[in-house]
């Protein structure tokens, strides 16, 4: 699956994209994705960056 920008995920990650451990909220929040490069999503909630995480850890939600 291709992630896109504007699209809803939720996240198992326990970690993001260098290694800090995210808070327990997180994967229990979903997030808009802002931005998509190669294997890395960022997303957050309203314009605001939470994390960057790469794909593998992403379920989709809802579509753009």
């Amino acid at each position: 699956m291709a992630f896109k920008e504007g699209m809803r995920v939720t996240t198992s990650a326990m970690t993001d994209i260098n290694g800090a451990h995210l808070a327990p909220f997180v994967r229990k929040n979903t997030y808009d994705i802002l931005e998509v490069h190669g294997d890395r999503i960022v997303i957050g909630q309203h314009g605001k960056v939470t994390a960057a995480v790469k794909q593998i850890r992403w379920k989709l939600i809802q579509a753009a």
